[in-house]
């Protein structure tokens, strides 16, 4: 791509030129273009396509909080005794969002749909969680009250 400003009287207008990359450069944009549910394959998405997915996305989340929680079973005994709602602190201080763990490793975020599991490892256990396409796996914090953090 190249870029020029062209001139006409005080008016400044930019002129853009996409130019064919070779077939390197073409199979590496593509591919990941493909993988990424964000970035420049997003980027010109419709105004009435983004409300439609949306929509989409409303009408998923909605189907995923009929699901019941995660009984003491799936979430395990070190997990089971604090529940499947928490609250997520990014920075680890502060709320910015929430997970609640569903039956049959469904989880349902402020960011949308996504999964869960539990790995065991000697006598504790990790809780991976899929959301936004980013896997997190949490160990609890038994220092003070219940939380976790992230490995």
């Amino acid at each position: 791509t190249s870029c020029a400003a062209v001139r006409r009287g005080r008016r400044i207008a930019l002129s853009w030129r996409l130019e064919r990359g070779t077939e390197a450069e073409t199979a590496i944009s593509s591919s990941s273009a493909k993988a990424a549910g964000w970035g420049p394959g997003m980027l010109w998405v419709p105004t009435e396509l983004q409300h439609h997915m949306a929509d989409e996305q409303r009408e998923e989340m909605q189907a995923l909080d009929d699901l019941p929680d995660a009984g003491a079973e799936e979430l395990g005994e070190h997990w089971a005794p604090h529940g499947a709602e928490w609250a997520w602190a990014h920075d680890g201080l502060r709320q910015n969002g929430w997970v609640h763990l569903r039956a049959g490793g469904v989880a349902t975020s402020k960011w949308g749909g996504g999964r869960w599991s539990l790995l065991r490892c000697g006598s504790t256990s990790l809780l991976l969680l899929i959301f936004n396409e980013v896997e997190h796996a949490l160990r609890l914090d038994a220092t003070g009250p219940p939380g976790f953090a992230i490995v």
